[in-house]
């Protein structure tokens, strides 16, 4: 007969471990994904940033030696299309978070955690978030290199939804076999598909769609504006947060929609800046709003950081006509994509970049186009030139970071 003793051991090695959710891990879950749009989007991202709370404390508290860096985590980069949290590193190793509400005999891994090398991880760990129970469990772990081999052994395809079905059973119920492995495996041990390096002398080509022009938002912070942003119809810069004295400002026009926001949660700063121009499109005026602010540096974003808010509306303060489209792209890839469906008086968005990025937006009705010029923020610029490209900007950003749409 078994003792008691022994019957604990074994009892320990297939019980799932869990972490207790503390109050402030909600408010700081809540604070990643407020600024994600979308109910669904913006309730897997608050889950995400639960399980990555979750695990940080998990290997705090089994190994206070073994550091967990979010530097770099997907859970903070604008790009962040993913239902995983990829890019946690633990040691020297990625790990790639697996996020569910509710464990099956399955596990859904979004297809891109696993084959773009960018957020390729040595292991994966699958994190259930009971957030009523105030827990998250750490269920399973499964090496990159052991997923591969079960991939291409059983010819695993990706289902329409991009996920590929991975047996729960595949993975190691064992957590602490993380730790050991961070402490005494190499990195090599389980190789990793190469990244593909950009270099500045290898330098992909602008999209078309992306204007040669750049308006230089940091300007604005100063209350200033260059001659190209000047020519090209853009107001004097004013305060995105109406001044308690009365008085005209030339962006007012929006401060219904800047006062949305807020009530959203959005923050603002009293510094915040924007300006506003016309544009047309067939027989319909349009307005636009562009809006800056710079963002104070934090913990987990050495690389300063600043804020674009875009706001369409209309010059007579109606409804926006049906079936307007606003789109916003960096140089890599689409941000932001919406077609008005219903009456609404504005179209907005708002994103979050490094001082390497360029956005640029296209604004579309009943087939007509209108590209604006693309916004960077350069605040050490002299005002007073046409700028074209500017310099110190790369045409393609390696490091992406987090955005935020609205």
């Amino acid at each position: 007969m078994m003792s008691y003793s022994q019957d604990k051991t074994k009892l320990a090695q297939w019980l799932p471990e869990s972490i207790w959710l503390e109050p402030e891990d909600f408010e700081e879950a809540a604070r990643i994904s407020n600024p994600v749009t979308g109910e669904a989007q913006q309730w897997q991202s608050y889950l995400n940033g639960l399980a990555l709370i979750g695990f940080e404390r998990w290997v705090n508290q089994r190994d206070a030696n073994l550091s967990v860096n979010r530097e770099n985590c997907s859970l903070f980069q604008r790009d962040n299309g993913i239902d995983a949290v990829c890019k946690v590193k633990v040691g020297e190793f990625q790990v790639c978070l697996i996020v569910t509400e509710e464990l099956t005999d399955n596990v859904l891994v979004p297809n891109r955690a696993v084959d773009l090398p960018e957020l390729t991880g040595h292991f994966y760990v699958v994190m259930e978030v009971l957030e009523e129970q105030e827990q998250v469990v750490l269920s399973g772990l499964l090496r990159y290199d052991k997923l591969i081999d079960y991939r291409d052994s059983v010819k695993l395809q990706v289902g329409g939804d991009e996920y590929y079905q991975i047996p729960l059973s595949l993975f190691e119920s064992e957590m602490n076999h993380l730790l050991f492995y961070s402490r005494y495996l190499e990195p090599s041990a389980i190789p990793l598909p190469e990244k593909k390096s950009l270099t500045d002398d290898v330098i992909p080509a602008l999209p078309t769609s992306l204007s040669d022009h750049v308006i230089n938002l940091g300007l604005w912070l100063r209350d200033e504006i260059d001659d190209l942003t000047h020519s090209l119809g853009w107001g004097l810069p004013a305060p995105l947060i109406p001044a308690t004295a009365t008085g005209f400002r030339s962006i007012e026009s929006f401060d219904t929609a800047i006062a949305q926001l807020m009530d959203r949660g959005i923050n603002i700063p009293s510094q915040a800046s924007g300006s506003c121009r016309t544009i047309s499109l067939g027989e319909t005026s349009l307005e636009v709003l562009a809006g800056i602010w710079a963002l104070p540096p934090t913990s987990s974003e050495s690389t300063p950081q600043w804020s674009l808010l875009l706001i369409l509306g209309m010059p007579s303060g109606g409804f926006l006509p049906q079936g307007i489209r606003l789109q916003v792209k960096d140089i890599n890839s689409v941000l932001y994509d919406k077609t008005l469906e219903r009456d609404d008086y504005y179209l907005m968005v708002r994103l979050i970049a490094n001082v390497t990025e360029q956005f640029t937006a296209t604004i579309e009705l009943q087939g007509e186009e209108f590209a604006l010029e693309s916004f960077a923020f350069n605040p050490d610029q002299v005002s007073g030139t046409i700028q074209k490209k500017m310099p110190g900007f790369r045409s393609i950003s390696v490091a992406k970071s987090s955005w935020v749409r609205t």
